[in-house]
């Protein structure tokens, strides 16, 4: 059909193809992805809406393999908190931000920001074991040698009564 991209199963991998070529591991194979956008003011993230979206997530395999360092990720996990896809996340919680200075020589450096506050999206597959997103941050433990320390910064639904659903 014109303007629609098929998919097809490659059998001797076990993985998912689009005719672009773009594949994932062998896996849940999702059935479409859904588009979530968070609002945060400080350390509170609320989710503004979710909707169901036709197109294929591949799948971030340095998040899988660097799961316990540190950072943010986007977990879709299972009735049995079973992490099933992990995305890593490049800082969708702004805690500084880029000023010029004053000193023509000095350029741009970056400052904190006492109360941060935005906006980001994220897309997720959606895959049929999936019950689940959670938001995850992983930061440096005091004591050198120790892994990060994982916090949910919030969890939402992936069935059901998610905000704006379909909107």
């Amino acid at each position: 059909m014109p303007g629609r991209r098929r998919v097809r199963r490659a059998a001797s991998r076990g993985c998912v193809m689009s005719e672009a070529g773009a594949g994932s591991t062998t896996g849940p194979e999702p059935r479409g992805a859904v588009r979530l956008i968070f609002q945060y003011e400080g350390d509170e993230v609320r989710l503004v809406s979710s909707r169901h979206i036709d197109k294929l997530v591949p799948p971030d395999d340095e998040a899988d393999a660097e799961a316990e360092r540190q950072g943010f990720f986007a977990e879709v996990r299972g009735a049995d908190d079973r992490v099933l896809r992990r995305r890593l996340l490049h800082a969708p919680v702004r805690r500084d931000a880029e000023v010029f200075s004053d000193e023509q020589d000095r350029g741009l450096s970056r400052v904190p920001v006492e109360r941060p506050s935005g906006v980001f999206s994220l897309v997720v597959p959606d895959l049929e074991e999936a019950s689940y997103v959670a938001l995850v941050e992983r930061r440096e433990q005091d004591r050198p040698g120790f892994a990060a320390v994982p916090s949910e910064l919030i969890r939402v639904p992936l069935r059901g009564t998610e905000p704006g659903e379909g909107s």
